[in-house]
């Protein structure tokens, strides 16, 4: 701790040389150096431009805090075993959001006096933010941030506007952020009605504040996949190559989760007795999945040190092997009906040209009846009949 502060301090003893006017940010709770440097030190006074009191006094070599302002006692303190060498700076514990505005350091001496200003930022960073599904709209929010943030949503990179967040303060001064995003309204419907959520579609909330000095983006993914039960199923992971794998990525199912990590071994971790693997690329294999235990929703978190978070929900519905069979049985029973529709139309077929064969034959047995009995009588008469055979007795 020492050795950080002294290097802050020196840090700003440079800027000093510059003249004007010092500005310097502190984190929300933690310890901060308000720097200041002056060859005057009979008398060191430290002010807040809106206190009655001093926040700090030091003279004849010892502090002096009788009257020194209620907010700031038990919090401060000079670097004594330096200010012979110019170090008049104070060291403010616990930062306050209250704490942040303009501070004098008064030094002087039996001849001359120093008034420096330094302007006190306070910042409470943005440590996470969370964004999740609901049904009808995707929220995102986060908390314990100061200044007051601002949120941006994209859908598919596509800034969204007119979404106005709800950003309360607490009793500490800090700000909490909760902005809902409701799907684009059906225009081709008669009634208004909100859309269900977009599959393989990323919806992005970017909060940051105002000075740009920190942005955090979440971003959302809906997907889904069908399995039969006893396969594999693949989900994706958002990995970027820019993060050189300076990311975590956490898989959730249920209760379970687990934190992964690509295997080049091959032996895969364990999430809620499933064997999973994650690939270089962001793919994750859950291997022999099981319809009764293993149905339901993937949400596969992704974190980087570039304060993002990733988040991609893979809806996994499997199918039963029953299931599956009683397909194979129904293919089965409509192969065996065509069958037969065919063998029917066939024999149908083969009946109807017998009895077209069996017309013909009758018709042409009817002609020869005909043809014979036509040629009978000629056939009957008697040759000596003939007047030119007749004998003479």
């Amino acid at each position: 701790m020492q050795q950080a502060i002294w290097t802050f301090v020196l840090f700003w003893s440079i800027s000093l040389t510059t003249g004007g006017d010092i500005r310097v940010t502190c984190v929300f709770t933690s310890d901060c150096v308000l720097p200041c440097k002056s060859m005057y030190h009979d008398i060191i006074k430290w002010y807040k431009d809106d206190t009655e009191n001093a926040v700090h006094t030091f003279n004849n070599n010892k502090d002096h805090l009788e009257y020194q302002d209620a907010a700031f006692r038990g919090r401060t303190s000079l670097f004594t075993d330096q200010i012979s060498q110019g170090n008049v700076s104070l060291l403010l514990r616990m930062v306050r959001i209250e704490d942040e505005g303009i501070y004098t350091c008064y030094t002087s001496s039996s001849f001359e006096d120093l008034e420096i200003i330094v302007r006190l930022d306070v910042k409470a960073p943005i440590k996470r933010v969370d964004i999740k599904f609901t049904d009808k709209e995707i929220t995102c929010n986060t908390s314990k941030v100061y200044p007051k943030p601002i949120i941006s949503w994209y859908e598919n990179h596509s800034l969204q506007t007119n979404i106005t967040p709800e950003t309360p303060k607490d009793d500490q001064g800090l700000f909490s952020l909760k902005s809902i995003f409701t799907y684009k309204q059906d225009k081709q419907s008669d009634t208004t009605r909100n859309q269900s959520v977009k599959q393989n579609t990323t919806y992005t909330c970017s909060i940051s504040f105002e000075d740009k000095s920190q942005t955090y983006n979440a971003s959302l993914r809906q997907e889904k996949v069908d399995i039969y039960s006893g396969q594999d199923a693949n989900i994706h992971c958002p990995v970027s190559r820019g993060d050189a794998g300076d990311y975590t990525i956490t898989l959730r199912f249920g209760e379970s989760s687990i934190i992964l990590k690509p295997q080049l071994n091959n032996i895969p971790e364990q999430l809620a007795g499933i064997n999973v693997h994650l690939a270089h690329d962001g793919k994750v294999t859950l291997h022999n999945l099981d319809m009764d235990k293993h149905t339901g929703t993937y949400i596969c978190e992704t974190f980087t040190a570039q304060s993002t978070i990733d988040v991609v929900q893979t809806s996994v519905q499997i199918i039963s092997d029953i299931h599956n069979n009683g397909i194979a049985e129904v293919l089965g029973a409509v192969v065996v009906i065509m069958a037969i529709i065919s063998l029917l139309i066939y024999y149908l077929w083969r009946r109807k040209e017998q009895k077209k064969r069996n017309e013909e034959n009758l018709r042409e047995n009817e002609v020869n009846e005909e043809v014979e009995l036509k040629l009978k009588p000629l056939s009957g008469e008697n040759p000596s009949s003939d007047p030119g055979s007749d004998s003479d007795f």
